[in-house]
């Protein structure tokens, strides 16, 4: 039995008309042509989020380009992507935009059934894999509608991890697809049509914009002439990078007993392999790098940063807007941002949302995807006085986090051992006092306390003159001091009130007044 599930035309993107309004699914040509009418494009996790805004991207780079900042100001004025190129080209390509098409399936690469999984491996659950996301399990695989398992090989090309992926001799490792590891940057609008336009930076190949590549050899996935293979390749130039194909899957239609369609296998194997020694960074426009100053001759000297656990990514929002000739290189789209303002086509008084999205594995078994909203000033682009202010707030903000975790510590240590402050007094086990110490959660709290005050205050930061800054981190300073002290309080509250618990919370609490003192010393 044949089957086909046109992207072009059928519902599968989740979009969402206004901020109360359920998720709904609509087709491609409809999230492009009507994007202005849509709040937001939101998957069904931040990979996929990530995933789908890159493949309408590519789309509307082969359509408007842009050349240059004019091109682009003349399309945001517009207030809504013409119609006429974007229905033009998907009907010249809407061959390979079939899911299922028996010769060149989106996404996928021709292959047999005789190696076939569950699906489950493509929402990253697998027999030797904790459940990430829901509790999907290949004992009970689940069955996912065609829009769903379209949406999942996108994130699945992007974010794959490495490790075994078939039973194809000499070829069962792959490496980590591109964006795995990745904190994953979106620029957002008031709209569909304004996020992906923030985020639609210049391509102008000859000219270097992304960066400089060979134009007429670059191409989007669906619409190079070879199929997917299992060599190391180079990414042929930016639209290559948007939809690289990191893996040769395919998906395993079939009717359910209710006569729908579904998929409930999938064949996956190894793909196209960056080759070692690729720099990405001033290539990928959505990730910020940071400088690896121990970076050895085999190591990549600048790589991505990345989510860590337990950490909120306001710490490092210095990634976003510090120069590239520093230690930090922001995403590009910010470089193009500035350009964008600098034409006049954006005002520096704008406060953009920003979204940051990104996934962790260890090992090869997946940890956290993390998603993440706040406020982004365009007018940090270009002011290093108020990129100074912010650099000093966030040094501040980890004096205090490290301020609550020191003092929570020497307070473990005298629960633990009474003596411990003592001459010769017995010194408890260090594991067992960073047991104890993680148990009272201290730093969790601090910094879920200082997150949305750091957002005000940025705004803050953003609306001053350049002789109201002080004044405005003395108020900062004043934020930390009053998060550590009450997460200090927050973490000892299940203390008992015998001499050794209030003696504890005494001596941890001098030491945290004395660490708390130094935060003035943060000015420069």
């Amino acid at each position: 039995m044949t089957f086909t599930f046109d992207l072009v035309d059928q519902p599968w993107l989740p979009c969402r008309r206004g901020p109360r309004q359920a998720l709904e699914e609509v087709s491609l040509s409809e999230a492009l042509m009507r994007a202005h009418d849509f709040q937001e494009l939101m998957g069904d996790n931040p990979l996929v989020t990530v995933a789908a805004h890159r493949l309408l991207l590519a789309i509307l780079h082969r359509c408007f380009g842009p050349a240059d900042a004019k091109a682009w100001g003349a399309l945001w004025r517009g207030g809504r992507f013409p119609a006429e190129p974007i229905q033009k080209y998907l009907d010249a390509w809407r061959h390979r935009f079939d899911l299922f098409h028996p010769e060149r399936p989106f996404y996928q690469a021709p292959l047999g059934f005789d190696r076939a999984r569950s699906i489950a491996c493509l929402m990253f659950q697998a027999d030797n894999n904790p459940t990430l996301f829901d509790h999907t399990t290949t004992d009970a695989p689940p069955a996912l509608r065609p829009a769903e398992a379209a949406r999942h090989i996108l994130a699945y090309q992007a974010f794959d991890f490495g490790g075994i992926k078939s039973a194809e001799n000499g070829k069962e490792s792959a490496k980590a697809a591109p964006l795995n590891q990745c904190a994953t940057v979106l620029v957002r609008g008031a709209n569909l049509f304004q996020s992906l336009m923030l985020n639609l930076h210049r391509y102008a190949p000859e000219h270097g914009a992304p960066f400089r590549f060979d134009g007429t050899k670059d191409a989007p996935a669906w619409e190079q002439a070879d199929v997917t293979r299992s060599v190391d390749r180079y990414p042929l130039g930016y639209l290559d990078i948007l939809t690289y194909q990191s893996r040769r899957l395919l998906l395993k239609p079939e009717l359910s007993e209710t006569g729908e369609l579904v998929v409930l296998s999938t064949v996956l194997m190894k793909g196209y392999q960056v080759p070692e020694g690729h720099k990405w960074q001033g290539k990928e426009t959505m990730v910020p790098f940071r400088r690896n100053l121990k970076a050895k001759s085999a190591d990549d000297p600048w790589p991505p940063v990345k989510f860590m656990e337990g950490r909120l990514f306001f710490r490092d929002s210095l990634a976003l807007v510090q120069s590239a000739s520093g230690d930090v290189a922001p995403p590009m789209v910010m470089d193009w941002l500035r350009e964008l303002m600098a034409g006049g086509h954006l005002e520096e008084a704008q406060v953009l949302p920003v979204d940051v999205l990104g996934f962790t594995v260890d090992r090869a078994k997946p940890l956290f995807w993390k998603h993440e909203r706040f406020p982004l000033p365009l007018v940090l682009l270009n002011s290093e006085v108020l990129v100074e202010g912010l650099k000093e707030m966030l040094e501040a903000s980890e004096t205090g986090g490290k301020a609550v975790r020191r003092a929570v510590y020497f307070a473990a240590e005298l629960l633990l051992a009474p003596t411990a402050d003592q001459d010769n007094g017995r010194q408890p086990d260090r594991s067992e006092v960073g047991r104890l110490a993680d148990s009272m959660s201290p730093e969790a709290s601090y910094w879920s306390l200082l997150e949305p005050e750091f957002h005000r205050h940025v705004l803050d930061l953003s609306r001053s003159k350049d002789d109201e800054i002080d004044s405005l981190l003395d108020r900062w300073f004043l934020q930390v001091e009053g998060a550590a002290r009450r997460s200090f309080d927050e973490g000892l509250r299940s203390l008992d009130v015998s001499g050794r618990s209030l003696k504890a919370a005494a001596r941890g609490r001098q030491t945290l007044e004395r660490a708390l003192r130094s935060l003035q010393k943060t000015e420069v």
